[in-house]
């Protein structure tokens, strides 16, 4: 939730508020914010994957 809303908001931010647009310490702020929010979502779905394939080991090694 909180990665969807840092990846989200910036952006929604940006788009109705052109005066941010022109502002560099604006503009990286937010930025920054929507990259931290994507990093957070990867580390997110990385995990799901590594949980999926251990799962998907002992479920193999049960069943021999």
């Amino acid at each position: 939730m909180i990665a969807t809303v840092l990846s989200l908001v910036p952006w929604l931010i940006l788009g109705l508020i052109s005066t941010l647009r022109d502002s560099t310490w604006h503009l990286m702020v937010l930025l920054t914010a929507q990259n931290l929010g994507s990093a957070m979502a990867d580390v997110v779905v990385d995990a799901m994957i590594a949980e999926a394939v251990r799962y998907e080991r002992y479920v193999c090694i049960t069943s021999s």
